[in-house]
């Protein structure tokens, strides 16, 4: 008897050990007299179906066995990794079109990287993650991974920084001290983008000199203190101070007084 191996297109590509087309990869191999398996190196996805093993007997019996090729994960587009930025109460997308034998599930983490740095599997499994009204808080690299049970599993990752107009708070609107001593007025400002940030006296933006000096302080990555050192204070530093900042969003201030405090003088007769 002869044995023949079928193709998926049902084409003969063996008779006997004899290849019968023109594919290097393909060979039948024999370990024992009995043995007749067909060897396919180098597999790619158009090697999968159905193959057969007919032996020409009467009637011919025929064994047909299913070539399943497994293909690990690739995602084929995603959403701009850089930054993706939207404004505080709009909705955004992020996107994962993933491929692969069996078909991949996208799992989508959060990273937590102003906070815990602990990955945080958010929204539910698929392609899409929505965010809906989204705020502040909101703002992280997000990640998704792609999985088939097939080794390397496949990700991506995007940053997302939401925008919002500045928020100026004072730790107290009052502040007082005696003349010729110095002080330090502080503001709070939040902001995205920071953008600009100044203390104000009389509508006049106040610069670092013999008499003031500004510095500026970071507490997180939307967040600064502004401070405004007051040295030698005199009579006409008593008066009401403005934290101003703004950024393409909007403008906000807020107003600290800076008043006398006299030392009590007690006359003994």
């Amino acid at each position: 008897f002869q044995v023949v191996w079928v193709n998926p297109s049902n084409t003969v590509i063996s008779l006997q050990d004899r290849r019968m087309i023109n594919d290097m990869r393909i060979s039948v191999e024999r370990p024992y007299l009995a043995d007749w398996n067909l060897h396919i190196r180098n597999v790619t996805v158009e090697d999968g179906g159905y193959y057969k093993c007919q032996i020409n007997t009467e009637p011919v019996k025929t064994k047909r066995i299913k070539l399943i090729v497994q293909v690990p994960p690739s995602i084929v587009s995603y959403s701009f990794p850089g930054d993706i930025k939207v404004t505080e109460g709009e909705s955004v997308e992020l996107r994962c079109n993933a491929t692969g034998v069996p078909q991949p599930s996208v799992t989508w983490f959060r990273l937590n990287q102003y906070t815990t740095r602990e990955r945080e599997q958010v929204g539910m499994s698929g392609e899409l993650l929505r965010i809906h009204n989204i705020s502040r808080y909101c703002v992280d690299v997000y990640e998704c991974v792609a999985n088939n049970s097939v080794p390397p599993a496949r990700s991506r990752q995007m940053r997302v920084t939401v925008q919002y107009p500045p928020e100026v708070k004072l730790p107290n609107t009052r502040i007082g001290q005696e003349l010729g001593k110095e002080t330090i007025l502080e503001c709070v400002v939040s902001a995205s983008p920071l953008g600009v940030t100044v203390w104000k006296k009389n509508g006049k933006e106040l610069s670092t000199s013999w008499k003031y000096e500004v510095d500026i302080y970071n507490e997180d990555h939307n967040t600064i203190t502004l401070s405004l050192r007051i040295a030698n204070i005199d009579h006409d530093d008593f008066s009401e101070y403005v934290c101003e900042a703004s950024n393409i969003l909007g403008v906000a201030s807020t107003k600290m007084l800076l008043y006398g405090k006299y030392s009590s003088v007690y006359l003994v007769s």
